[in-house]
């Protein structure tokens, strides 16, 4: 179950070499006809390509594909050798940002205080707005942490209001990715001294591949191997992880018949802390890959992945960004107000034709048309906010919902 570091699955059929043959096949006389013709072979191609039976082709085209596949084989290993020293670029890079994050970390901490000339930013023909006094000392950014992870919409669906208390005791988020034969990354997440676990740092570790099959037709990127999370130790009544459930039973016969009794279970509730129990996929001779249970396990390993991915590539590195609401998860907000700036035009023939985002055409004496003109717009999808979540894609699910 190879992933991509920055995507879904891989397409399995170019992860293979071989390819298998389907069980219809292409008459003898139809290839003949296919070797005199080959705006008709290209015609076929087009409708056979979905279903595998290329290799049905007459045998000298054939012949003349598998050359291709062999030169696309080298091309998979140029490519697997490429992310490899791009991998290693990023090990000397990651030692430059790594002093500008410990930096960063004071500041957001309070052991440093920035010079006034470190505190100014822009040109001196912006004017910034007069902020209001404190009227007690604060120290450091309070909350910045939780109030980065609730300003991007993946992370925010993961934090329940009981979980809110503890992320306030979150002081740092460091990503810390590690090389060599086990290439990975690991995510550090650092808490004050609290009352609801004992532990002052807790991390997650994402093990990655940097290999492709043999034979491989495309290499995607790196792919997922298997995730591991710290083992929590929380203060007694104060796992967020896990709810009691009370049941009442009565009991049907014998001489204490219509008596009650009270059962109580331990269950898992939603919480960002499941962060750190990762899913596992079912192992064996026997795991049905077709069950549902299987295929929930993969749909839960992949949203897994996909936010310590997030976390590591977008999150950490503008935090800052996230802290204002300034960052998003949406390519489409570098356009983002800019239908603003057009006003609405008509042709010859009265359609007005708005400007990006418009609604189509309209007519002028449309009175219904023009109502609805008036009504203010809809807000834009992907913009997170200052404390929003934004209203992007769709975020992976999450595993204990």
């Amino acid at each position: 179950y190879q992933r991509r570091v920055h995507g879904e699955f891989p397409r399995a059929a170019l992860m293979s070499g071989k390819g298998g043959k389907s069980s219809g096949g292409i008459p003898a006389e139809l290839s003949a006809q296919l070797a005199a013709n080959p705006g008709m072979l290209a015609a076929l191609q087009q409708g056979l390509a979905g279903q595998g039976q290329l290799q049905q082709l007459p045998a000298e085209i054939s012949k003349r594909v598998n050359a291709l596949k062999n030169l696309q084989v080298k091309h998979t290993e140029l490519q697997v050798q490429f992310e490899k020293e791009i991998l290693q670029l990023e090990e000397k890079y990651q030692a430059q940002h790594k002093p500008l994050y410990e930096k960063s970390a004071t500041i957001i901490s309070g052991e440093y205080e920035p010079t006034e000339e470190e505190t100014k930013f822009g040109s001196d023909d912006e004017e910034d707005e007069e902020a209001p006094a404190s009227s007690q000392p604060i120290k450091g950014i309070p909350s910045f942490w939780l109030t980065v992870l609730q300003n991007n919409e993946y992370t925010a669906q993961m934090i329940e209001e009981h979980d809110v208390p503890i992320l306030e005791h979150l002081t740092n988020l460091v990503v810390e990715p590690f090389y060599g034969e086990q290439t990975g990354f690991r995510l550090h997440f650092f808490f004050s001294p609290n009352e609801f676990f004992t532990e002052t740092e807790l991390v997650k570790t994402y093990f990655l591949s940097y290999e492709a099959e043999e034979h491989a037709l495309a290499f995607d990127g790196p792919s997922y191997d298997k995730a591991e999370g710290s083992a929590i130790s929380w203060k007694d009544g104060k796992n967020v992880t896990v709810k009691v459930e009370k049941k009442k039973q009565k009991k049907k016969g014998g001489k204490d018949a219509g008596k009650t009794r009270t059962i109580t279970k331990t269950v898992k509730q939603p919480s960002f802390f499941q962060f750190f129990s990762p899913p596992q996929v079912p192992e064996g001779d026997d795991v049905d890959e077709e069950a549902e249970e299987y295929q929930m396990a993969q749909l839960m390993i992949s949203s897994d992945f996909e936010i310590g991915d997030i976390i590591k590539e977008k999150i950490v590195p503008s935090a800052v960004l996230w802290f204002t609401g300034e960052a998003s998860m949406e390519d489409e907000d570098d356009y983002d107000g800019e239908e603003e700036d057009y006003d609405d035009e008509e042709d010859e023939d009265g359609h007005s034709h708005g400007g990006h985002g418009g609604h189509g055409h309209s007519h002028g004496d449309d009175d219904d048309d023009d109502e609805e003109d008036d009504e203010p717009p809809p807000p834009k999808a992907g913009k997170g906010g200052k404390g929003g979540k934004g209203k992007g894609a769709a975020p992976p699910a999450n595993p204990e919902c």
